[in-house]
């Protein structure tokens, strides 16, 4: 009853064309069907690890709208950006024993006020009742890795990704065995998950899969 009255108050809107939809679905049917899917892809991280990387749709409008609103202060759009992925892609393959996010620079976290990757990594982890550990920090301030080129990309990432002093100091991370899923909003030439990724193999994992809700292709 509470449900039907706030639908009625604040009703649904499609994330791109505005017009109403059922509380389950991001996007209307119209806009639905310009969704791309994309297959996954597999990234060499060591010798021992390869990164398997699920995206739920291809980066192109309507979904690349909601991705880019996080520069607009809009941490609704992260959240409702995890529940699109968990409906588009099937459990089995992004199931995991712990969730971690991609960090965000303090900076960048102070202009946004939130990581929309933590976000995200909430909701997925409460969908699995797995735990979110925010493992990784960055420990500098890099360029947004769509301006550069390839080989700027992987300058701008080297040496950006540590293990969080919080954990740093408890040492006691436990990751061994464990299936480790790494969530992200965008996947454009991988270059920032496999950085993030070699941190998380040394701590000897069963997996390392990243899920993000879009990919460049």
């Amino acid at each position: 009853m509470i449900n039907q009255f706030l639908q009625l108050v604040y009703p649904t809107l499609c994330a791109s064309c505005g017009v109403l939809v059922s509380p389950d679905f991001l996007f209307c049917s119209a806009c639905m069907a310009c969704v791309k899917p994309v297959v996954s892809l597999f990234l060499p991280i060591t010798k021992k690890y390869s990164l398997k990387v699920i995206a739920a749709a291809a980066y192109e409008d309507p979904l690349r709208n909601v991705v880019l609103r996080k520069f607009n202060h809009d941490i609704v759009a992260s959240r409702q950006l995890a529940q699109f992925m968990t409906g588009m892609v099937a459990q089995c393959d992004w199931d995991a024993d712990v969730v971690i996010p991609i960090p965000l620079h303090w900076t960048r976290y102070a202009q946004r006020g939130f990581n929309q990757s933590k976000e995200m990594s909430r909701v997925i982890a409460q969908k699995m009742d797995k735990p979110v550990i925010s493992l990784l920090m960055r420990k500098k301030k890099t360029e947004y890795q769509s301006r550069l080129s390839m080989l700027e990309r992987q300058e701008n990432i080297d040496d950006a990704f540590a293990v969080h002093w919080y954990y740093a100091l408890l040492n006691k991370i436990d990751l061994k065995d464990k299936r480790v899923l790494l969530v992200d909003d965008l996947c454009t030439t991988g270059v920032t998950l496999r950085k993030a990724a070699r941190v998380i193999a040394r701590f000897q994992p069963k997996s390392i899969t990243a899920f993000v809700a879009c990919r460049a292709i």
